[in-house]
């Protein structure tokens, strides 16, 4: 059975909640990625989705220079370890 180590990437865009929904969009079409874990240090309090941008970003008419903060998700977060199966993780 396949663990999270053997299909996870270590190399992980972040942003933290002062970051602009921008900044953030900008990451994320840079990396080509639709998801990013928003930290405080080295702690996750929060992600962050392109539909997060766009459905209580940009289509709540925030502006570009809005804190992702006001669009990431809050609800509780779950977390794994690496040698967690993918099975158990879906």
């Amino acid at each position: 059975m396949k663990t999270l180590r053997e299909i996870m990437t270590d190399e992980v865009v972040t942003a933290t909640k002062q970051d602009s929904i921008y900044d953030v969009a900008l990451k994320m079409k840079n990396e080509n990625i639709g998801f990013i874990p928003v930290v405080e240090g080295k702690k996750l309090i929060g992600v962050v989705t392109d539909r997060d941008l766009v459905v209580r970003g940009y289509a709540e008419k925030h502006s570009g220079s809005t804190a992702i903060r006001e669009v990431m998700s809050d609800q509780t977060l779950v977390s794994v370890t690496p040698e967690t199966s993918v099975e158990e993780a879906a």
